[in-house]
């Protein structure tokens, strides 16, 4: 919309695998509905059909509304998450990985709930496996580390619509306010393509704001796709 800014900017890093950012991007644009998104791709140096096919699809897709970012070299998921924050131009945020498949009315749940009184600092959708069990349902942390909430767990188990308090929500799907984004720093760019989201959540919750994820908004998620993704860890 000319002359109108976006309600939420969508920022989709990626390396390579361009059959999962070109499906991505055709769930977007065909599961958004009427809300006015701004996309963004962040391309960490790709080698594959991502090079000659990335602006033509978003242009068609989107139009005015799709930009692409890309770096001469593999900078990772935070710097390129941050370079696609640096360019948006909508006061939401909406961190999305390209291994990631949108189902119709992902977005209203998110975006309603960002903009309601009571607004959580961040929010993500209920992420699902191919094969509707639960991939993440929020983060706690054990013994161990941290683990996704009641993975594995039946879609329809009653305890996947129960509201609960998080401690933190993965990067693969978050929004939030920019101007939250910002005061946090943006994402910690010393890491290598793990726990960004974690310590971003943690920064959420010191500015004395709180996480939700939402089962109303679903996400499929194939989750770790980025090839290469745990070598540097």
């Amino acid at each position: 919309m000319a002359g109108q800014s976006p309600e939420c900017s969508v920022i989709i890093p990626v390396f390579n695998k361009w059959e999962l950012t070109r499906d991505c991007l055709v769930r977007l644009k065909n599961h958004s509905g009427e809300h006015d998104l701004e996309v963004i791709v962040v391309d960490n140096a790709s080698s594959d059909d991502t090079v000659s096919e990335l602006a033509p699809l978003g242009k068609n897709l989107f139009g005015d509304r799709f930009s692409a970012i890309v770096f001469s070299e593999n900078r990772n998921f935070g710097p390129a998450c941050n370079a696609g924050a640096k360019k948006a131009t909508a006061p939401l945020l909406f961190f999305l990985n390209n291994d990631t498949l949108l189902t119709p009315g992902w977005a209203g749940p998110l975006l309603q709930t960002m903009r309601g009184d009571n607004a959580p600092g961040a929010v993500g959708p209920l992420l699902l496996y191919e094969n509707d069990t639960v991939q993440h349902l929020g983060v706690a942390y054990n013994s161990t580390g941290p683990m996704h909430l009641y993975r594995g767990f039946p879609r329809s188990h009653p305890v996947v619509s129960k509201p609960r308090k998080l401690q933190a929500l993965t990067g693969a799907a978050i929004m939030l306010p920019a101007a939250l984004f910002w005061r946090c720093g943006g994402f910690y760019e010393e890491y290598r393509n793990g726990y960004e989201d974690l310590e971003l959540s943690v920064c959420i919750q010191r500015q004395g704001k709180r996480l939700a994820c939402l089962p109303s908004s679903v996400v499929y998620h194939l989750e770790s796709q980025t090839p290469g993704r745990m070598l540097a860890l």
